[in-house]
């Protein structure tokens, strides 16, 4: 096994953002509940505001306490990937694939089935896991680029 002194300087880094955005998010229920003993120093001062009350306790009594955390644990799994701005919905990524394709919502791409055309990329593209340029290659035998040089 690496020793923490072999790894490289970003990975350490890496790591020590991954466990404290795993600390702070674990500790974001006891926060928002008024219990701030384990809040980090640039996210909260660590007493209670005026007319704040600490409900972690009333919370803890009465169960819902324990539903809080498992709905948290599952970001808290995942703080790794929301540091890196992942995402593994497939709807999400396919969204982001046809907005590709559409232009966002810079363009009005409604006329004469543009939408749909640019759409049915989007699905041939994210289908096949292969840009559109090597499938208008295939097509015609010939790069996307050439036909815009050569014209």
């Amino acid at each position: 096994m690496v020793g923490k002194n072999q790894l490289p300087k970003c990975l350490i880094e890496h790591i020590e953002r991954a466990n404290s955005i795993q600390k702070d998010l674990a500790n974001a229920p006891y926060h928002r509940l008024g219990q701030h003993t384990n809040c980090s120093s640039y996210f909260c001062n660590g007493s209670l505001k005026p007319n704040e009350q600490n409900l972690v306790p009333e919370a803890e009594t009465s169960g819902i306490m324990s539903e809080i955390k498992n709905h948290t644990l599952r970001l808290v799994y995942n703080a790794e990937r929301l540091l890196e701005n992942k995402n593994n919905n497939i709807c999400e990524q396919f969204n982001a694939l046809i907005n590709k394709f559409v232009a966002g919502k810079r363009l009005n791409f409604s006329g004469k089935g543009s939408y749909n055309t640019r759409v049915e990329a989007a699905v041939v593209s994210f289908n096949s896991k292969q840009y559109l340029r090597q499938i208008h290659k295939k097509m015609s035998n010939c790069s996307p680029g050439k036909q815009i040089i050569n014209a």
